[in-house]
């Protein structure tokens, strides 16, 4: 491992990643966790089941590292890589407050399709974690406490990394501080100033939805199959009695609830286009 970016997510780590891309690094960012279920259930079990792992052996295919979970775990990775250098990317802490919260509007809409994938559950369990433990000293949580947090992890950062290992970085400085870090020739293309952050996580987790969730014509008759088997369940448990309500209404409004949330869930994914 020899670049290890210790930012806080939305602080510009997508563009981090491609930068480092173009230098020549292998970088995982958090969002490849999606594509890399083996190393994402390695992190799962380290930081939501709380085990032991070895950061050697999960981040083998990888030469750098930034975003999720690599800012929570940066004492383990400072131990387990002494020789790295570390990136801190940062921003205002207006404009990083306003990105956070457009973002983890992705998180909720995440938890609608996350029953029926387990592995999109512990992808977005993972996030919810690191970001809680890290955030949430206390509750409620208001816009002044978040920013103090990330005031905190920013002052930490400084205070536990050897200056000559740490470069403080906002991604609107460009290649020059950047390649003068890594002992890098400034490439002969623009800097990748990019903003798809979330973009790049719906396409994914589209991908995922629409392997598993079926079209919607599809969810009508898996509704209307659903509907007849409460149908008869319910009419066996309520009676003649009942006649109306348990073989009448309630088959209706279990259909249209079922049709509901499984084309809910495949429709705000089906319209997010590809990266």
């Amino acid at each position: 491992m020899k670049v290890i970016g210790v930012g806080v997510p939305r602080t510009g780590t997508n563009s981090l990643q491609l930068a480092l891309h173009a230098l020549g690094y292998k970088c995982l960012h958090g969002f490849d966790l999606l594509d890399r279920e083996d190393v994402m259930y390695k992190m799962h079990s380290r930081i939501v089941g709380g085990g032991a792992i070895s950061w050697n052996e999960t981040l083998t295919d990888f030469d750098a590292c930034c975003d999720c979970p690599i800012y929570v775990m940066y004492d383990e990775l400072q131990k387990e890589f002494p020789e790295a250098k570390y990136i801190l990317t940062s921003r205002t802490e207006e404009s990083w407050y306003r990105s956070l919260y457009s973002f983890s509007r992705l998180s909720s809409v995440i938890a609608l399709a996350s029953p029926f994938i387990p592995f999109l559950y512990d992808f977005n369990n993972l996030f919810l974690t690191c970001f809680h433990n890290y955030f949430h000293e206390s509750r409620p949580m208001t816009k002044e406490k978040y920013l103090e947090s990330y005031r905190k992890h920013n002052e930490k950062m400084k205070e536990i990394i050897p200056k000559e290992k740490l470069l403080i970085f906002d991604v609107r400085e460009g290649w020059e501080p950047l390649c003068a870090f890594l002992e890098k020739p400034v490439p002969n293309i623009p800097f990748p100033h990019v903003n798809k952050g979330r973009a790049t996580a719906e396409a994914k987790v589209a991908e995922k939805i629409k392997q598993v969730i079926p079209r919607p014509e599809t969810l009508q008759r898996m509704a209307c199959i659903c509907g007849g088997v409460l149908f008869v369940i319910l009419g066996t448990l309520l009676g003649q009695s009942s006649f109306i309500l348990s073989k009448v209404v309630v088959p209706i409004y279990a259909m249209c609830a079922i049709s509901w949330y499984f084309s809910t869930v495949r429709r705000i994914f089906t319209r997010i286009p590809s990266p």
